[in-house]
């Protein structure tokens, strides 16, 4: 019989609206299908000096390739050094390229640093690789990793895992946020509480801090530390949970937990209090926990500990307090959750697919093992060492193979679960910012290890009587897809000025309720929003189908006027991010009735007007149109939009209609209704630039006399010219903005054109 908890839990979260973190692709640089090969050339001299001291972090000048079957670059001049702690003194060194220490503002394909680790103790060369992407595979915010061949001066030095830098550019990717404070905890970084004086936490141990800011560091602010430790060490046990959950995300860090005991990642907080990140985001107020240093995993131990039978609820350290885990552990709705997050790591490492994973790893690595001079040299390594690695112990630090150990951790975890029947995880709860005549839309992500749960918005108007409103998960309530955990839907639109009181309750099917904020949360509606223009058709993905002024294939997006009056578009807002409205700003241009614009969502705003400061992504993302700064920026109309295709547009099926499909033959700038002219050749018909404002030029091929007309998108005859050469120069100053054609007699041939 399950353990039922009697406890009603109220989930706090500090700030109304935050999103879950983003989850990058693996890109060129992290590329799993292959290994790439890295070269770095450097003087002879400087690198014997490098050898023979491995305690420097000097950096020196190096040039730096990469080649794999999708890139072939290089760099030049780039920072050159050792990394890491006891690996310094290694014969297979680890090592630390910096691409923006000599060339300001340097990077390569958006990474500063790159740091190429020896993993000379791991016999398998992937102990941490496989922890890396275990956490991927787990939606859980760790660096990207790949395998590379390293290469100095010409000479093989040996496989190597790359493994993403960790910094101000990862909280940029990871959390849309390079400003908050970041913190690297090393040895002995237990979380203990060290009083109100935030100095306390700035302690030195052999020649570094404990907790080491590296975001801000000339501002060297350490009081959200201070706070976050106040709340873990200093919190009564019935406020435990709101009190941390509104300075850190608990509900992220109790898979985090998970995954260190069944990798068996000793050296890390809750063991060693070492080896990890704290990351104060800005935009949520609250603390994110990052892995760090995944190769004493899965089997390799230097204490004469069995970590693959060791107990998950008693795990840490057992002669001092790990206040965070402990406290933990002390809770029992906290507890039960992350039971449920060990029962469903261990469904992963124990199946067919991820031994699958490890064993095809296995084979793509073995040819650049074979011949790496510096694998044996450190434990006297070889071939058969790789090999037997995935299956038999190794000598006295490897006590298991990697998948004997995953096999052994997961029969262990599962006999020492408790029974639990734990309240819903309902956390990143997201809403828009609507105007008076918009909907209030809600997402936020609920699991459980029940079915049947019950998932609602309830809001108030003005304090007035608590309405609710049931969330779906079935990918049609702004909810993304059907059975991923978020769930959404909406509230009608209140129709004047108004405060909104709300939350979001999980109500499981024996009754356990889950709250996403521990109180009601209130935001004002104010009057804006009350327009008949629409989001009508955009493409995320134009690689040929409509070039800008400059010749550029840009992302576009398309606005129409559905209603009865002209509308001023001067301060009004386009943006990807509904927590961020104000992100480009719609140009001063009068919309008449019927008519269209056309912005190109090409992040580059010094080409004009119509260039919005945000690009599009053809993975999917959302779209927003907002009113004024002085409504609040309330919303107008947005769409949340699923991965896209090249050169295919997405759009409502009919102009400002409900329905949205794609269109293998876009109409950018023209109704969604019908064409009002059947597109043929262009026929040797040019004219730039695209879009135009005052001057469009038009030149025909093979034709020195025409009479050449202009027609708007409804097929009405703007301008007739007789052309007595092949080029004409014609001034549009004066056309509204929109789509037009130029419509050819003689050959009865057309080009479309856009005016802005």
């Amino acid at each position: 019989m399950k353990r039922i908890v009697t406890l009603l839990l109220s989930l706090y979260i500090s700030l109304c609206v935050f999103a879950q973190f983003q989850l990058p692709d693996q890109g060129p640089v992290y590329i799993t299908s292959e290994v790439p090969r890295i070269d770095i050339n450097i003087n002879p001299d400087t690198l014997d000096w490098i050898y023979d001291h491995p305690e420097s972090d000097i950096e020196f000048h190096a040039d730096f390739m990469f080649t794999s079957s999708e890139e072939n670059e290089t760099f030049e001049d780039i920072g050159f050094r050792l990394r890491g702690n006891t690996s310094r003194y290694s014969a297979k060194k680890s090592f630390k390229l910096s691409f923006n220490t000599f060339v300001e503002g340097g990077d390569f394909h958006g990474f500063e640093k790159m740091n190429l680790n020896g993993e000379h103790n791991d016999p398998s060369v992937c102990r941490a690789r496989i922890g890396w992407d275990l956490a991927r595979i787990w939606d859980l915010p760790g660096s990207r990793a790949n395998h590379v061949q390293l290469y100095i001066n010409g000479n093989y030095h040996g496989l190597y895992l790359n493994v993403e830098h960790i910094d101000e550019e990862f909280t940029g990717t990871y959390f849309d946020s390079k400003n908050g404070n970041l913190y690297k905890c090393l040895w002995p970084a237990d979380l203990a509480w060290k009083g109100d004086n935030p100095e306390s936490y700035k302690e030195e141990f052999s020649g570094r801090r404990a907790y080491d800011l590296k975001i801000n560091e000339e501002i060297d602010d350490y009081t959200g530390l201070r706070d976050l430790i106040k709340a873990i060490d200093n919190t009564s046990p019935d406020q435990f949970y709101n009190e941390l959950n509104k300075i850190f995300n608990v509900q992220e860090y109790l898979k985090f937990m998970a995954l260190e005991v069944v990798l068996g990642h000793w050296d890390d907080y809750i063991y060693n209090k070492n080896n990890y990140y704290l990351y104060h985001n800005p935009i949520s107020g609250r603390f994110e926990f990052l892995l760090y240093d995944l190769d004493n995993t899965m089997g390799i131990d230097w204490s004469g500990i069995s970590w693959d039978s060791r107990n998950i609820y008693s795990w840490g350290a057992d002669w001092e307090p790990r206040p965070l885990y402990d406290n933990i552990m002390s809770n029992p709705i906290l507890r039960d959750q992350y039971s449920f997050y060990v029962e469903e790591l261990t469904g992963i490492i124990n199946s067919t697919s991820f031994v699958q994973y490890i064993e095809a790893l296995h084979s793509t690595l073995l040819p650049y093992i074979s011949n790496d001079p510096y694998y044996p040299l450190d434990y006297g390594f070889s071939t058969e060492s790789f090999n037997n690695s995935f299956t038999e112990s190794w000598g006295s630090h490897v006590k298991k193979g990697i998948i004997p150990y995953l096999s052994a951790r997961a029969s262990s975890a599962l006999s020492q679960l408790e029974n639990y029947n734990m309240y819903p995880v309902i956390k990143y709860p997201e809403r828009n910012s609507p105007g008076a005549f918009s909907e209030f839309v809600v997402s936020v992500y609920v699991i459980d290890d029940q079915p049947d749960m019950t998932v609602e918005l309830q809001y108030q108007i003005n304090s007035g009587e608590v309405l609710t409103e049931q969330l779906y998960d079935d990918g049609l309530h702004n909810d993304g897809d059907a059975g991923d955990h978020i769930f959404g839907g909406s509230a009608p639109a209140t129709g004047y000025a108004a405060t909104i009181s709300y939350n979001i309750a999980a109500t499981d099917n024996i009754g356990q309720t889950s709250y996403v904020f521990a109180d009601f949360q209130q935001f004002e509606i104010l009057e804006g929003g009350d327009y008949a223009l629409y989001i009508n058709e955009f493409m995320a993905d134009n690689e040929t189908y409509l070039a800008d002024q400059y010749g550029e294939y840009d992302d576009w997006i398309e606005l129409w006027n559905g209603g009865s009056a002209a509308i001023d578009l001067d301060g009004m807002f386009l943006s990807d991010d509904a927590a961020e409205p104000d992100k480009y700003m719609l140009p001063d241009i009068t919309l008449q009735p019927g008519d269209f614009i056309l912005i190109w969502a090409d992040k580059d705003e010094d080409q004009g007007d119509l260039h919005a400061g945000f690009k599009l992504s053809k993975d999917g993302e959302y779209i927003g149109l907002f009113d004024v700064e002085a409504s609040g920026y309330a919303l107008i109309d947005e769409i949340d939009f699923g991965e896209q295709e090249t050169d295919i547009s997405y759009g409502r099926e009919q102009d400002g209609d409900d329905q949205w499909i794609t269109f293998n033959s876009p109409t950018a700038g023209t109704s969604n209704n019908e064409s009002s002219i059947e597109e043929l050749s262009n026929n040797g018909i040019s004219v730039w630039p695209v879009p135009a404002n005052n001057i469009l030029h038009v030149q025909i091929n093979n034709l020195t006399e025409a009479t050449l007309s202009i027609t708007d998108i409804a097929g009405r005859k703007i301008q007739n010219i007789n052309l007595n050469n092949s080029e004409a120069t014609i001034n549009i100053t004066d056309f509204k903005p929109g789509v037009y054609f130029v419509y050819v007699e003689e050959t009865k041939a057309y080009v479309r054109f856009i005016k802005y």
